[in-house]
């Protein structure tokens, strides 16, 4: 058996006849190209140099052998191309032009200090080196040996694009790599896809710093280099330091290119044309999601959100993105953050300008001389996902916000959130047996047998006027309030969901006017099986003349068989759009009844309880409030208390524009006008 000089791997000479089998080298054969270095030329002391792996501008990589751990390793020689050449007939290399020689010293010596850094790096996904040096006039860096292939060659390979939780794993991966760079202030600057390389587990091994910025001093003045699609515009520009912009948000950006091309097998649009078209208006490049339908909405916000132009709309670490993309962080659409940012928040102004601070809380600028009676209110109300998984509380927020407002200066909240509905409901039970309730409370199905009012919440409903606090539908709701409902947030509007895996007949121009139509679409529809939400079930049997008589002659199951992609039909309310569309991908469509009247229902109801008179005016007030347009940005964005559609009109008008492309229907005109609220 012998050892192949080029590929290292080992062969039966006998059989071989001196070839190797698997790369086809045999003993003598003629160098490829003169610059390169002879196979079986020693360096390094140990390092037996084999094939060429590699070719660029700045270098050569090479296959070589380690003689003391018996292992091929690869090594990276610094070759400047158009700068140096190497001597006929042996090793050495000079500089071709006198005028280059400080140019090709500053690269020698950048290698070596690159190799040096790299080495200190521990995690997995970033490539191992091993040994440095200088020798034959230029410098060396020795490297774990990657038995795989690029993320571009595999998904050429694969001939499709790949898994929605395979790029999340990458991305995973990536984002721990670059909190171990980042944190000794390495920016690589070149992350795309062959720069990666991935293996047949799909761990990756993230190669070629010879573009990163090495140090928060490095200018890197000579390496000014982009890659078309992958490089976020601050890269074209040379470094300032005094207005540092290529920082840990650079490689951030090149991460989330990179998993738009997994998903999409799209290189994303320049990032100089996507910032000339937002800036003027103009549509961005298309979201992962729109070309690819199997993407989940949550990966689609995180890589867009990655990809945003302006750098401080992007995640500030990459801790912040491994964070979201492991399931702990909810990632608004960059559209909807970037709108939020325009809402003046609270938050952001300084308590010292009070008359600022007056003309951001709208409707309180009329009660600017007028300060509530000292009041504690006590606010109860059941955690969101996010919330439970480490999100900012929504009423966290509203008190900071209300902290700036002269007509709360003597108001505290004692707030109390709870992990589920059942505990709440306990809870409640047992404030109410001590002769106790909360001033404001959540008001879900059960809540009336423990908390009373005594308030007449009509005068939340007149006073929500003003441009900040104009709600779509409350009129509706102020013809027939009930005292004991409290005030809605949101509204739902009645949908059939419907599988289009099970009834292929059905597509976004389904016309559906009553049971029968559904009935109609397939021949084997008696046999699917229906789903039904109960909160939809009284607007459905309202909307759809025979549905009550249609539902009730079938064995019906719960929302969890149509998610889980067993159930055909699904009646339910645009609340659960999120779910379906993340479950089931491109397999469904949401389709709403096309009737005269499509009886909508109001949600997310609030309530003031039975308190002192001070605390009664004090929790009105919160409540009208919580309308403003601050007030249910976050309570529908930020703190995902909701899946509902938001009464205020602006914050409507962000939610639209958002979602216009993934429900259109919801939002047609003619649609509109057949909503009716009871």
């Amino acid at each position: 058996m012998v050892i192949c000089g080029y590929c290292f791997n080992q062969y039966d000479e006998a059989i071989a006849m001196g070839v190797c089998p698997y790369c086809g080298y045999h003993h003598g054969m003629q160098q490829k190209d003169p610059r390169h270095l002879p196979v079986g030329t020693r360096v390094g002391r140990k390092y037996v140099v084999g094939g060429v792996l590699g070719d660029g501008g700045f270098g050569v990589t090479y296959r070589v052998w380690d003689l003391e751990l018996n292992v091929v390793m690869a090594m990276k020689e610094y070759y400047q191309l158009g700068v140096v050449n190497r001597i006929p007939g042996t090793t050495q290399i000079f500089v071709v032009a006198p005028n280059r020689q400080e140019e090709f010293e500053y690269g020698k010596n950048r290698l070596l200090h690159e190799a040096q850094i790299v080495s200190r790096f521990q995690s997995k996904a970033i490539v191992r080196v091993n040994d440095f040096f200088e020798e034959n006039g230029t410098s060396y860096m020795i490297m774990e040996m990657v038995d795989s292939m690029t993320l571009t060659n595999y998904l050429l390979h694969r001939n499709r694009t790949l898994e929605p939780e395979v790029v999340e794993s990458i991305g995973v991966q990536l984002c721990e790599a670059l909190k171990e760079m980042h944190s000794a202030n390495v920016v690589h600057r070149d992350i795309a896809p062959d720069n990666i390389f991935i293996d047949q587990n799909q761990k990756i091994k993230l190669i070629d710093f010879g573009s990163a910025r090495l140090s928060a001093e490095d200018v890197v003045e000579r390496l000014i280099l982009v890659k078309e699609g992958f490089s976020p515009i601050e890269q074209y520009e040379a470094i300032d330091l005094k207005h540092d912009m290529q920082k840990g948000w650079t490689d951030i950006y090149a991460v989330g290119a990179t998993l738009y091309y997994c998903l999409t097998g799209v290189r994303p649009e320049e990032s100089r044309i996507r910032k000339n078209n937002v800036d003027e208006g103009r549509p961005d490049m298309p979201e992962p999601m729109q070309i690819n339908p199997y993407v989940p909405e949550r990966l689609n916000n995180i890589i867009m959100k990655a990809m945003a132009i302006n750098v401080h709309e992007r995640f500030k670490s990459a801790d912040e993105m491994l964070t979201a993309l492991q399931g702990n962080k909810k990632v608004l659409p960059v559209a909807v953050a970037r709108r939020r940012k325009k809402t003046i928040r609270l938050t952001s102004i300084l308590a010292g300008l009070v008359a600022v601070v007056a003309i951001v809380i709208g409707a309180f600028m009329a009660n600017s001389n007028r300060v509530l009676d000292a009041a504690t209110l006590d606010i109860w109300y059941v955690k969101s996902d996010s919330e439970r998984s480490g999100g900012t509380p929504y009423f966290e927020q509203i008190s900071d916000n209300i902290e700036q407002s002269p007509l709360f200066e003597k108001v505290k909240l004692n707030i109390s959130a709870f992990d589920s509905e059942e505990e709440y409901l306990t809870s409640l039970k047992d404030a109410y047996e001590k002769g106790s309730a909360p001033d404001i409370f959540e008001r879900i199905d059960g809540t009336e047998n423990y908390v009373s009012t005594d308030v007449d919440i009509s005068d939340i409903a007149g006073d929500l006027s003003g441009d900040e606090y104009a709600c779509k539908y409350i009129k509706a709701y102020q013809k027939d309030i009930k005292r004991e409902d409290g005030m809605p947030m949101g509204y739902t509007i009645p949908v059939i969901y419907i599988n289009t895996d099970l009834v292929p007949g059905a597509n976004k121009d389904t016309r559906i006017t009553s049971f029968a139509d559904i009935m109609a679409l397939d021949a084997d529809m008696e046999y699917q099986l229906f789903a039904v939400d109960e909160d939809a079930a009284k607007m459905m049997s309202k909307t759809l003349s025979d549905y009550s008589s249609g539902i009730n002659s079938r064995s019906v199951t719960d929302r969890n068989d149509f998610i889980a992609g067993n159930a055909a039909v699904f009646f339910s309310t645009t609340d659960d759009y999120f779910d379906v569309r993340n479950s089931l991908m491109s397999s469904y469509v949401m389709i709403v009844p096309d009737v005269d009247e499509i009886h909508c229902s109001f949600t997310d109801f609030w309530a003031v309880g039975s308190g002192s008179e001070a605390e009664k005016e004090a929790a009105t007030e919160l409540i009208k409030y919580m309308y403003s347009s601050a007030a249910q940005d976050m309570y529908f964005n930020s703190s995902d208390l909701s899946d509902s559609i938001p009464l205020n009109q602006k914050v409507y008008d962000y939610y639209e524009e958002v979602n216009i492309l993934q429900m259109p229907a919801i939002f047609d005109k003619e649609n509109q006008a057949k909503y009716v609220f009871d």
